[in-house]
Protein backbone atom coordinates (compact mmCIF):
# COMPACT_ATOMS: atom_id res chain seq x y z
CA UNK A 1 0.00 0.00 0.00
CA UNK A 2 1.34 3.43 -0.98
CA UNK A 3 0.67 5.56 2.10
CA UNK A 4 1.05 8.88 0.28
CA UNK A 5 -0.48 7.99 -3.08
CA UNK A 6 -1.05 11.25 -5.03
CA UNK A 7 -0.37 13.41 -1.98
CA UNK A 8 1.53 16.66 -2.62
CA UNK A 9 4.47 17.06 -0.24
CA UNK A 10 6.68 20.17 0.12
CA UNK A 11 10.09 19.56 1.71
CA UNK A 12 12.70 22.18 2.60
CA UNK A 13 16.42 21.43 2.55
CA UNK A 14 15.84 18.29 0.52
CA UNK A 15 18.89 18.12 -1.72
CA UNK A 16 20.94 16.01 0.70
CA UNK A 17 21.03 14.39 4.12
CA UNK A 18 17.82 13.92 6.09
CA UNK A 19 15.76 16.04 3.70
CA UNK A 20 16.85 13.89 0.79
CA UNK A 21 16.06 10.73 2.73
CA UNK A 22 12.55 11.94 3.54
CA UNK A 23 11.99 13.11 -0.04
CA UNK A 24 12.88 9.67 -1.39
CA UNK A 25 10.75 8.00 1.25
CA UNK A 26 7.73 10.15 0.39
CA UNK A 27 8.23 9.49 -3.31
CA UNK A 28 8.41 5.74 -2.78
CA UNK A 29 5.17 6.06 -0.80
CA UNK A 30 3.47 7.53 -3.88
CA UNK A 31 3.75 11.26 -3.20
CA UNK A 32 4.29 14.14 -5.59
CA UNK A 33 7.17 16.09 -4.11
CA UNK A 34 8.28 19.71 -4.33
CA UNK A 35 11.97 19.72 -3.37
CA UNK A 36 13.14 23.05 -1.98
CA UNK A 37 16.87 23.76 -1.89
CA UNK A 38 19.36 26.58 -1.82
CA UNK A 39 19.81 28.36 -5.12
CA UNK A 40 23.50 27.51 -5.37
CA UNK A 41 25.27 25.45 -8.04
CA UNK A 42 26.04 22.59 -5.67
CA UNK A 43 22.55 22.45 -4.17
CA UNK A 44 21.06 22.51 -7.66
CA UNK A 45 23.26 19.60 -8.71
CA UNK A 46 22.33 17.72 -5.55
CA UNK A 47 18.63 18.30 -6.18
CA UNK A 48 19.06 16.97 -9.70
CA UNK A 49 20.62 13.84 -8.26
CA UNK A 50 17.67 13.46 -5.89
CA UNK A 51 15.36 13.44 -8.90
CA UNK A 52 17.57 10.91 -10.68
CA UNK A 53 17.45 8.70 -7.60
CA UNK A 54 13.67 9.01 -7.54
CA UNK A 55 13.50 7.77 -11.13
CA UNK A 56 15.47 4.68 -10.13
CA UNK A 57 13.21 3.97 -7.18
CA UNK A 58 9.87 4.41 -8.94
CA UNK A 59 9.90 1.13 -10.78
CA UNK A 60 10.24 -0.69 -7.48
CA UNK A 61 6.80 0.51 -6.35
CA UNK A 62 5.09 0.09 -9.71
CA UNK A 63 5.04 3.75 -10.75
CA UNK A 64 5.46 4.00 -14.51
CA UNK A 65 6.09 6.85 -16.93
CA UNK A 66 8.06 10.11 -16.53
CA UNK A 67 8.17 11.17 -12.93
CA UNK A 68 10.83 13.82 -12.30
CA UNK A 69 10.65 17.54 -13.05
CA UNK A 70 13.23 20.04 -11.86
CA UNK A 71 12.25 23.69 -11.52
CA UNK A 72 15.06 26.16 -10.84
CA UNK A 73 14.77 29.85 -10.17
CA UNK A 74 11.92 32.21 -9.39
CA UNK A 75 8.56 30.51 -9.81
CA UNK A 76 7.01 33.88 -10.59
CA UNK A 77 8.93 33.86 -13.85
CA UNK A 78 6.48 33.07 -16.65
CA UNK A 79 8.67 30.50 -18.37
CA UNK A 80 9.38 28.65 -15.15
CA UNK A 81 5.70 28.65 -14.22
CA UNK A 82 4.92 27.02 -17.55
CA UNK A 83 7.45 24.32 -16.76
CA UNK A 84 5.75 23.64 -13.46
CA UNK A 85 2.30 23.50 -15.06
CA UNK A 86 3.65 20.96 -17.51
CA UNK A 87 4.35 18.64 -14.63
CA UNK A 88 0.59 18.22 -14.17
CA UNK A 89 0.61 16.25 -17.40
CA UNK A 90 3.07 13.73 -16.02
CA UNK A 91 1.77 10.35 -15.00
CA UNK A 92 2.72 8.43 -11.87
CA UNK A 93 5.21 9.92 -9.45
CA UNK A 94 5.95 13.57 -10.09
CA UNK A 95 8.69 15.52 -8.41
CA UNK A 96 9.50 19.22 -8.77
CA UNK A 97 12.85 20.52 -7.53
CA UNK A 98 12.38 24.17 -6.71
CA UNK A 99 15.41 26.41 -6.23
CA UNK A 100 14.45 29.43 -4.16
CA UNK A 101 15.98 32.86 -4.68
CA UNK A 102 15.09 35.15 -1.80
CA UNK A 103 16.19 38.22 -3.73
CA UNK A 104 13.27 37.68 -6.10
CA UNK A 105 10.43 36.16 -4.13
CA UNK A 106 9.68 35.28 -0.54
CA UNK A 107 10.52 31.64 0.10
CA UNK A 108 7.18 30.66 1.61
CA UNK A 109 5.09 32.31 -1.09
CA UNK A 110 7.27 30.71 -3.74
CA UNK A 111 6.99 27.20 -2.35
CA UNK A 112 3.22 27.43 -1.99
CA UNK A 113 2.80 28.90 -5.45
CA UNK A 114 5.01 26.22 -6.98
CA UNK A 115 3.09 23.39 -5.35
CA UNK A 116 -0.35 24.78 -6.16
CA UNK A 117 0.60 25.64 -9.74
CA UNK A 118 2.07 22.21 -10.37
CA UNK A 119 -0.33 20.00 -8.47
CA UNK A 120 -3.33 22.10 -7.44
CA UNK A 121 -2.93 21.81 -3.66
CA UNK A 122 -0.62 21.04 -0.73
CA UNK A 123 -1.28 17.98 1.40
CA UNK A 124 1.90 17.79 3.44
CA UNK A 125 4.80 20.02 4.45
CA UNK A 126 8.13 18.93 5.89
CA UNK A 127 10.50 21.45 7.45
CA UNK A 128 13.98 20.03 7.52
CA UNK A 129 16.45 22.91 7.66
CA UNK A 130 18.00 24.91 10.48
CA UNK A 131 21.12 26.59 11.75
CA UNK A 132 23.43 25.23 14.48
CA UNK A 133 26.54 27.27 15.36
CA UNK A 134 28.52 26.42 18.51
CA UNK A 135 29.50 29.00 21.14
CA UNK A 136 30.27 29.02 24.84
CA UNK A 137 27.51 30.94 26.60
CA UNK A 138 29.70 33.94 27.52
CA UNK A 139 31.00 34.17 23.95
CA UNK A 140 27.67 34.20 22.08
CA UNK A 141 27.54 37.32 19.86
CA UNK A 142 24.27 39.21 19.84
CA UNK A 143 23.94 38.71 16.10
CA UNK A 144 24.25 34.93 16.42
CA UNK A 145 21.51 34.86 19.06
CA UNK A 146 19.22 36.87 16.77
CA UNK A 147 20.02 34.95 13.59
CA UNK A 148 19.63 31.53 15.22
CA UNK A 149 16.24 32.53 16.56
CA UNK A 150 15.21 34.14 13.28
CA UNK A 151 16.03 31.05 11.23
CA UNK A 152 15.04 28.23 13.57
CA UNK A 153 11.99 29.67 15.34
CA UNK A 154 10.76 32.65 13.33
CA UNK A 155 11.22 30.69 10.12
CA UNK A 156 9.04 27.87 11.38
CA UNK A 157 6.29 30.32 12.24
CA UNK A 158 6.42 32.25 8.99
CA UNK A 159 6.27 29.20 6.77
CA UNK A 160 3.15 28.01 8.51
CA UNK A 161 1.32 31.31 9.02
CA UNK A 162 2.65 33.42 6.16
CA UNK A 163 0.24 36.04 4.80
CA UNK A 164 -0.05 37.77 1.46
CA UNK A 165 3.03 39.81 0.76
CA UNK A 166 2.60 43.54 0.26
CA UNK A 167 3.76 45.04 -3.05
CA UNK A 168 6.52 47.09 -1.47
CA UNK A 169 7.82 44.51 1.01
CA UNK A 170 11.52 44.54 1.85
CA UNK A 171 13.12 41.09 1.78
CA UNK A 172 15.48 41.71 4.67
CA UNK A 173 12.54 42.46 6.93
CA UNK A 174 11.48 38.84 6.68
CA UNK A 175 14.09 38.19 9.34
CA UNK A 176 12.68 40.72 11.83
CA UNK A 177 9.98 40.48 14.46
CA UNK A 178 7.66 42.50 12.19
CA UNK A 179 7.94 40.05 9.32
CA UNK A 180 4.45 38.62 9.72
CA UNK A 181 3.10 41.98 8.57
CA UNK A 182 4.87 41.64 5.23
CA UNK A 183 3.95 38.14 4.20
CA UNK A 184 0.73 36.23 3.66
CA UNK A 185 -0.66 32.84 2.78
CA UNK A 186 1.67 29.88 3.24
CA UNK A 187 1.13 26.25 4.02
CA UNK A 188 -1.49 26.33 6.76
CA UNK A 189 -3.54 29.01 5.04
CA UNK A 190 -3.43 27.07 1.77
CA UNK A 191 -4.48 23.87 3.55
CA UNK A 192 -7.34 25.72 5.21
CA UNK A 193 -8.66 27.28 2.01
CA UNK A 194 -8.27 24.39 -0.42
CA UNK A 195 -10.97 21.82 -1.17
CA UNK A 196 -10.94 19.29 0.36
CA UNK A 197 -9.61 21.12 3.37
CA UNK A 198 -6.76 19.89 5.52
CA UNK A 199 -3.24 18.48 5.54
CA UNK A 200 -0.33 17.53 7.75
CA UNK A 201 2.85 19.35 8.69
CA UNK A 202 6.01 17.69 9.98
CA UNK A 203 9.03 19.50 11.35
CA UNK A 204 12.35 17.72 11.66
CA UNK A 205 13.48 18.83 15.10
CA UNK A 206 16.23 17.99 17.56
CA UNK A 207 16.47 16.46 20.99
CA UNK A 208 17.77 19.88 22.01
CA UNK A 209 14.12 20.81 22.50
CA UNK A 210 14.26 18.63 25.62
CA UNK A 211 17.81 19.00 26.96
CA UNK A 212 20.44 21.70 27.31
CA UNK A 213 23.80 22.07 25.59
CA UNK A 214 26.93 23.72 26.94
CA UNK A 215 27.72 25.41 23.62
CA UNK A 216 24.12 25.78 22.47
CA UNK A 217 22.46 28.22 24.88
CA UNK A 218 21.32 30.20 21.82
CA UNK A 219 20.17 27.10 19.92
CA UNK A 220 18.27 24.93 22.39
CA UNK A 221 15.70 27.67 23.21
CA UNK A 222 14.77 27.86 19.54
CA UNK A 223 14.14 24.12 19.41
CA UNK A 224 12.08 24.25 22.59
CA UNK A 225 10.17 27.13 21.02
CA UNK A 226 9.48 25.13 17.87
CA UNK A 227 8.18 22.25 19.98
CA UNK A 228 5.81 24.59 21.81
CA UNK A 229 4.81 26.26 18.54
CA UNK A 230 3.89 22.96 16.92
CA UNK A 231 1.93 21.82 19.95
CA UNK A 232 -0.06 25.06 19.87
CA UNK A 233 -0.53 24.82 16.10
CA UNK A 234 -1.88 21.30 16.53
CA UNK A 235 -4.66 22.77 18.67
CA UNK A 236 -5.22 25.93 16.65
CA UNK A 237 -5.33 24.24 13.24
CA UNK A 238 -7.27 21.11 14.20
CA UNK A 239 -10.63 22.71 13.23
CA UNK A 240 -9.28 22.95 9.67
CA UNK A 241 -8.26 19.27 9.61
CA UNK A 242 -4.58 20.14 9.75
CA UNK A 243 -2.38 17.85 11.86
CA UNK A 244 1.00 18.92 13.22
CA UNK A 245 3.75 16.50 14.26
CA UNK A 246 7.25 16.78 15.75
CA UNK A 247 9.65 13.97 14.80
CA UNK A 248 13.04 14.55 16.43
CA UNK A 249 16.46 13.03 16.04
CA UNK A 250 19.73 13.61 17.84
CA UNK A 251 22.54 15.57 16.26
CA UNK A 252 26.21 15.16 16.95
CA UNK A 253 26.36 18.78 18.06
CA UNK A 254 23.54 18.39 20.56
CA UNK A 255 25.91 16.66 22.95
CA UNK A 256 28.90 18.92 22.37
CA UNK A 257 29.12 19.61 26.09
CA UNK A 258 30.04 15.96 26.67
CA UNK A 259 32.83 15.86 24.13
CA UNK A 260 34.99 18.89 23.38
CA UNK A 261 34.95 19.97 19.76
CA UNK A 262 38.22 21.21 18.34
CA UNK A 263 37.94 24.81 17.05
CA UNK A 264 38.87 23.63 13.57
CA UNK A 265 35.82 21.39 13.64
CA UNK A 266 33.36 24.13 14.47
CA UNK A 267 31.11 25.14 11.68
CA UNK A 268 27.85 26.94 11.31
CA UNK A 269 25.50 24.78 9.29
CA UNK A 270 22.51 26.15 7.45
CA UNK A 271 20.42 23.68 5.52
CA UNK A 272 22.56 22.29 2.71
CA UNK A 273 25.39 24.77 3.26
CA UNK A 274 28.30 24.95 5.66
CA UNK A 275 29.65 28.39 6.47
CA UNK A 276 33.45 28.38 6.77
CA UNK A 277 35.32 29.57 9.84
CA UNK A 278 35.59 28.62 13.47
CA UNK A 279 33.10 31.12 14.89
CA UNK A 280 30.69 31.66 12.03
CA UNK A 281 29.67 35.31 12.16
CA UNK A 282 26.44 35.20 10.16
CA UNK A 283 25.85 38.28 8.03
CA UNK A 284 22.47 39.54 6.88
CA UNK A 285 23.60 38.73 3.35
CA UNK A 286 24.13 35.09 4.30
CA UNK A 287 20.79 34.97 6.09
CA UNK A 288 18.87 36.38 3.17
CA UNK A 289 20.63 33.99 0.81
CA UNK A 290 20.39 30.87 2.94
CA UNK A 291 17.17 31.24 4.90
CA UNK A 292 15.25 30.08 1.83
CA UNK A 293 15.15 26.45 2.88
CA UNK A 294 14.64 26.93 6.58
CA UNK A 295 10.96 27.57 6.74
CA UNK A 296 8.58 24.68 7.44
CA UNK A 297 7.80 23.10 10.76
CA UNK A 298 4.86 21.33 12.36
CA UNK A 299 5.53 17.75 13.34
CA UNK A 300 9.03 17.86 14.74
CA UNK A 301 10.94 14.65 14.07
CA UNK A 302 13.57 14.76 16.75
CA UNK A 303 17.05 13.35 16.50
CA UNK A 304 20.14 14.02 18.61
CA UNK A 305 23.17 13.88 16.41
CA UNK A 306 22.89 10.19 15.81
CA UNK A 307 21.97 10.59 12.14
CA UNK A 308 24.91 10.55 9.75
CA UNK A 309 24.66 13.38 7.22
CA UNK A 310 27.10 15.56 5.25
CA UNK A 311 26.77 18.08 8.08
CA UNK A 312 28.49 15.89 10.68
CA UNK A 313 30.58 13.73 8.34
CA UNK A 314 33.85 15.49 9.15
CA UNK A 315 33.43 15.16 12.91
CA UNK A 316 32.39 11.53 12.65
CA UNK A 317 35.59 10.73 10.76
CA UNK A 318 37.22 10.92 14.19
CA UNK A 319 37.20 7.26 15.34
CA UNK A 320 37.08 8.27 19.02
CA UNK A 321 34.03 10.45 18.53
CA UNK A 322 32.31 7.86 16.35
CA UNK A 323 32.91 5.14 18.92
CA UNK A 324 31.59 7.42 21.66
CA UNK A 325 28.38 8.15 19.78
CA UNK A 326 27.80 4.51 18.87
CA UNK A 327 28.37 3.43 22.47
CA UNK A 328 25.72 5.87 23.71
CA UNK A 329 23.07 4.45 21.37
CA UNK A 330 21.28 1.30 22.61
CA UNK A 331 20.78 0.11 19.03
CA UNK A 332 24.59 0.28 18.66
CA UNK A 333 24.78 2.20 15.40
CA UNK A 334 24.50 5.69 14.03
CA UNK A 335 21.30 6.53 12.23
CA UNK A 336 20.89 7.01 8.49
CA UNK A 337 18.74 9.66 6.76
CA UNK A 338 16.32 6.96 5.66
CA UNK A 339 15.69 6.16 9.33
CA UNK A 340 13.77 9.44 9.49
CA UNK A 341 11.83 8.71 6.30
CA UNK A 342 9.63 5.97 7.76
CA UNK A 343 8.38 7.99 10.75
CA UNK A 344 7.88 11.05 8.56
CA UNK A 345 5.85 9.13 5.96
CA UNK A 346 3.72 7.58 8.70
CA UNK A 347 3.01 10.93 10.38
CA UNK A 348 2.14 12.54 7.05
CA UNK A 349 -0.17 9.71 6.03
CA UNK A 350 -3.75 8.83 6.92
CA UNK A 351 -2.36 6.00 9.04
CA UNK A 352 -1.71 8.77 11.59
CA UNK A 353 -5.12 10.41 11.15
CA UNK A 354 -5.70 10.49 14.92
CA UNK A 355 -2.19 11.73 15.74
CA UNK A 356 -1.46 15.43 16.17
CA UNK A 357 0.87 17.43 18.37
CA UNK A 358 3.03 14.33 18.81
CA UNK A 359 6.75 14.49 19.56
CA UNK A 360 8.47 11.38 18.18
CA UNK A 361 12.08 10.58 19.08
CA UNK A 362 14.03 8.90 16.28
CA UNK A 363 17.41 8.42 17.93
CA UNK A 364 18.10 4.72 18.40
CA UNK A 365 17.29 5.09 22.08
CA UNK A 366 20.00 7.69 22.80
CA UNK A 367 17.74 9.99 24.81
CA UNK A 368 16.64 7.33 27.28
CA UNK A 369 20.16 5.99 27.79
CA UNK A 370 21.20 7.88 30.93
CA UNK A 371 23.89 5.47 32.11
Amino acid sequence: MLLLQDKVVCITGASQGIGRGIALGCARAGAKVVVHHLNTPQATLDAGQVIADIEKERSGVGLLGPGAVQVAGDISDECTADEVRASKLREGLTMSALADDLSELLFAHQIVQAAVTAFGRIDCCVSNAGVCPFYAFLDIPRGVWRSTRAINLDGAFYFVQVRKREPDFVMARVLTDRAEGWITQACARQMKEQIPQGGSIVAVSSISALVGGGEQAHYTPTKAGVKSLMESCAISLAPYKIRCELPAHTSEGDKSDRMTLMPSKRKCVIGNSVLPGNRCEISVCWLVKLASELRAVFFPLHHAGTIETPINAEDLEDPVKRAYMEKRIPLSRLGRPEDLAGPAVFLLSEMAAYVTGAYVLVDGGAFVNLQ
